[in-house]
């Protein structure tokens, strides 16, 4: 055999091998980096709780006036719509959540005292209060979130007793009494009712 022909023989092995070799690696390049993909679309999705809070019927920042229901007297006894030792009454507040999809929290606040009759009180169930802290404190609550009844009514007595105390406290609560009414003045006062969502667990 010639020696060009020698040449060309090794040639062709050695483009052969080569080819081969690059074949050998892609095919390895190729099982090696190979894996499963497989992609399915889905749409993420999460209903928001709803959020709804009134207070007598209202959703606004405010809820008017209310009346502190007092009892009726005889015209004899006490003039028209005026209150003084003896006399009583009781108004509500209703809270409402219907709707709601969380549990809500909810505060009555009092702020801006005007002329409080230092012997009138406030009665929750059996328990009297002469200051609207402790009041207020008492009448916080919860409503759950699922409650059947997202409506609570908070009832208010208030009564200013026509003698206040034990019999030797008598005598020194009517002169604190008949000071507060020679001062008197209309006695008012701001409510304020908050709800917030309870803080999920």
């Amino acid at each position: 055999m010639t020696k060009t022909k020698k040449e060309n023989n090794a040639r062709y092995k050695i483009l052969v091998l080569s080819i081969t070799a690059v074949l050998v690696i892609s095919l390895l390049a190729i099982t090696s980096y190979a894996k499963y993909i497989t992609t399915i679309n889905a749409d993420g999705r999460a209903q928001v709780g709803k959020w709804s809070f009134k207070v007598n019927e209202s959703d606004n920042n405010n809820i008017g006036e209310i009346n502190l229901g007092r009892k009726s007297y005889t015209a004899e006894t006490i003039a028209d719509g005026e209150i003084a030792p003896g006399t009583s009454g009781e108004f509500t507040i209703e809270v409402d959540a219907t709707g709601t999809k969380t549990g809500v929290n909810y505060t009555v606040g009092f702020s801006n005292i005007q002329n409080k009759p230092t012997n009138l009180y406030f009665k929750v169930g059996n328990t009297k209060y002469y200051d609207f802290d402790n009041l207020s404190t008492s009448l916080a609550g919860i409503i759950d979130a699922n409650d059947p009844q997202k409506v609570k009514e908070i009832n208010i007595c208030w009564a200013w007793d026509y003698e206040t105390g034990a019999d030797n406290e008598i005598s020194k609560n009517d002169e604190i009494d008949t000071a507060d009414g020679k001062t008197a003045n209309l006695f008012s006062f701001d409510i304020a009712v908050t709800g917030t969502q309870v803080m999920p667990t």
